[in-house]
């Protein structure tokens, strides 16, 4: 798991295609989904700025973890991905309502 600490990444679907308007900054997560389901990326983050600093959670220090720090990391992963599926969902509707 990868935690934005400075600069801004930009979402890449796996054709290459920019997933727009989506602009991760400081304080969002990248690769929270896999550390839950262990199954591939579903697309590719890339820097949109000269420098991206991150702080790396690696796979492996997750099930070590104190269980009170690791229940809350969890649950703000959970938090993410619903947002996530929220955002998607409502662009969704969006576009159904379009055709």
């Amino acid at each position: 798991i990868y935690v934005i600490l400075g600069g801004e990444a930009k979402v890449l679907l796996s054709e290459g295609r920019e997933l727009s308007p989506v602009t991760l900054k400081p304080g969002d997560c990248i690769g929270e989904m896999a550390a839950i389901d262990s199954l591939p990326r579903s697309a590719t983050v890339v820097a949109s700025t000269d420098k991206l600093y991150v702080f790396v959670i690696p796979f492996e220090s997750l099930s070590c973890m104190d269980p009170v720090v690791s229940s809350k990391l969890f649950r703000n992963m959970a938090r993410i991905v619903s947002l996530r599926l929220r955002r998607t969902g409502k662009k969704l509707e969006e576009f159904l309502e379009k055709k």
